[in-house]
């Protein structure tokens, strides 16, 4: 990210997170505070092992993504609701896009958000930070956005009613409203 920021002359960036890349953006806003300007983490944790669900999906998703592949795998978890729901177009469009990724790349990311844990550092997060997340977000519940904002000092928290993980296709227009009104400034 370093790399691309640096590639394309940007000194300082606003930084959205969303899912498992908001234990990226997180990671960026801890290791390079002087890069991010302002942190917007969306339907993502700080520790993806909270529940006992989760510590069995942590363990089982680079088993089926072996067995099953990324494309069969994705089918599955849209087609069961485990991400919230989609219309078919909607659930056409991410399937292809998290498919596109080959089975190693797949698995490297569940490993990812395995081993992944902020909960040591957050409180070294210094960026103004915003957290949106869906009221009824199966994929990742409401108690990663409340320890993500008791964690990170001053940060806000931004529920979105009747959302779930997918927030961003199925309440585009509320999540922009809500971006808009952090990074805008203030007359």
């Amino acid at each position: 990210m370093i790399r691309l920021l640096d590639t394309l002359a940007l000194e300082t960036v606003d930084v959205l997170g969303y899912s498992q890349g908001g234990a990226v953006a997180q990671y960026l806003a801890y290791t390079f505070p002087h890069r991010v300007r302002r942190l917007i983490l969306a339907c993502t944790y700080a520790s993806n092992a909270l529940s006992l669900r989760e510590k069995i999906e942590d363990r089982l998703r680079p088993w089926l993504m072996r067995l099953l592949g990324p494309r069969r795998l994705i089918h599955f978890v849209i087609r069961t609701g485990a991400l919230g729901p989609l219309d078919a177009k909607q659930a056409h469009r991410l399937e292809a896009m998290l498919a596109s990724s080959g089975t190693r790349q797949m698995i490297a990311a569940a490993k990812g958000i395995t081993t992944f844990d902020s909960r040591p550092w957050l409180a070294h997060i210094p960026q103004p930070t915003l957290i949106i997340a869906g009221n009824n977000d199966p994929a990742v519940p409401f108690a990663h956005a409340h320890m993500l904002v008791h964690g990170i000092p001053g940060a806000r928290l931004e529920i979105i009613a009747n959302a779930g993980h997918v927030l961003i296709w199925t309440h585009t227009d509320q999540f922009i409203a809500l971006m808009k009104g952090f990074l805008e400034p203030r007359p």
